[in-house]
């Protein structure tokens, strides 16, 4: 974990007796896009990952430019889900919700983003119907430390869950490939943790949950990273 990591480095000996002594407000100031108040915080971890939270809430609210012209997950997948049953498709971490006027009958959720058409986070949102088609293209990719592989597991499966039998997951994966500096962002990208995908890792969640792979393939964002983009069927 990057904050983790670069506090560590400041200070050897912290610990969670003594995180609130150490991370005084000018320091988290000085070293820092945003301020999280320790005392409110249960942990070193706590702290992290709220301060973690923010970094990804700036980054996604507006400074990574979404590239929209992936040939898997942008036209591919758009006439995928028109061919078949969509009477109800939601957009997980749907951003700028670019698939909107695309794919019929999409809700767009998104902690981040004023576009969504529901500003929540998958862990708040609370699905009252089942459906046809869910989208997660990059939202089940932060987090580096080993709690996080649980916590993507468990929103992976509440994913599934939220899917009819016989219906379809699409998803795109990154294998732990840091964003490059961009213009717009001087620092704030430097402290996301991207979690390291692996097709093992994905077909062994794919074995476990009873889901059946319809495609494969490589795509390459705007910075020529690989991804990992997969639909899958509900069996």
């Amino acid at each position: 974990m990057k904050i983790l990591n670069y506090i560590k480095t400041e200070f050897p000996k912290i610990s969670n007796r003594n995180f609130k002594k150490h991370l005084t407000k000018e320091w988290i100031d000085d070293n820092f896009m945003f301020y999280v108040n320790p005392e409110k915080c249960e942990s070193l971890i706590d702290f992290c990952d709220k301060m973690h939270a923010n970094y990804l809430g700036k980054y996604f609210s507006g400074i990574w430019p979404a590239k929209h012209s992936y040939p898997e997950s942008g036209k591919f997948l758009i006439n995928f889900i028109k061919s078949t049953k969509n009477d109800n498709v939601i957009d997980i971490g749907c951003g700028d919700n670019y698939y909107k006027d695309k794919v019929p009958n999409l809700i767009g959720l998104d902690p981040y983003h004023d576009a969504a058409d529901i500003k929540k986070s998958l862990e708040e949102y609370k699905p009252k119907i089942y459906f046809d088609h869910v989208i997660a293209l990059g939202s089940l990719n932060f987090g580096s430390h080993p709690k996080d592989t649980k916590h993507i597991e468990t929103m992976f499966k509440k994913m599934v869950d939220m899917t009819f039998k016989g219906g379809y997951l699409h998803f795109r994966f990154n294998p732990g490939l840091d964003h490059k500096p961009i213009k717009k962002d001087k620092f704030s990208f430097m402290y996301i943790d991207w979690y390291p995908w692996t097709r093992e890792w994905i077909y062994e969640l794919l074995q476990k949950y009873n889901l059946k792979l319809i495609r494969f393939a490589l795509e390459y964002n705007h910075q020529n990273d690989e991804r990992f983009f997969i639909i899958v069927q509900k069996v």
